[in-house]
């Protein structure tokens, strides 16, 4: 699905628009739908720079109440096809690769599933949590919440105590 004919890229700049079938990309079981990629390519001489930007929803587990929600993400990612390259490289925005002319396909298959899962937050908070100007809202503990709470949490604080 994200293979590409070298011989069918056309020299200059070029721009292809897919949409790419739910699950066809092995996200680590997160789920997603409605992934979208506008692919910028540039064909010269000696190499090829190709551009993406994707967007797309994933499916994560809030961190606070375990409810599942849809997440909207999108980024953008480069890769240099040259050839002759004595190294591949990559950093958080770009990738140098070998262009195998021979080979005839570039796949950047590995590259749109990496750029998605970066994107994926850290930390996983239901919409729910923030309020309408889009900061996080604090949890408060009841009172009865908190004598509720494991007794060992006032041994170990004891301890912190006495260790400093």
């Amino acid at each position: 699905m994200l293979v590409f004919k070298i011989n069918e890229i056309p020299k200059g700049k070029s721009v292809e628009h897919l949409s790419v079938p739910d699950q066809i990309l092995d996200l680590s079981g997160i789920p997603y739908r409605g992934l979208r990629l506008d692919i910028t390519f540039e064909r010269r001489e000696m190499a090829i720079i190709m551009t993406f930007n994707f967007e797309t929803e994933v499916q994560l587990v809030c961190d606070r109440s375990l409810d599942e929600y849809w997440h909207s993400l999108s980024g953008t990612y480069a890769i240099l096809y040259k050839e002759g390259a004595e190294e591949e490289s990559d950093d958080a925005q770009m990738s140098v690769r070998r262009l195998d002319i021979s080979g005839n396909i570039i796949n950047i298959e590995q590259e749109v599933r990496d750029t998605i899962l970066l994107a994926v937050p850290l930390r996983k908070i239901h919409p729910r949590y923030f309020d309408e100007n889009g900061d996080l809202i604090e949890l408060e503990i009841q009172e009865d919440e908190a004598q509720e709470m494991d007794p060992r949490w006032e041994a170990l604080k004891k301890l912190k105590e006495t260790n400093q």
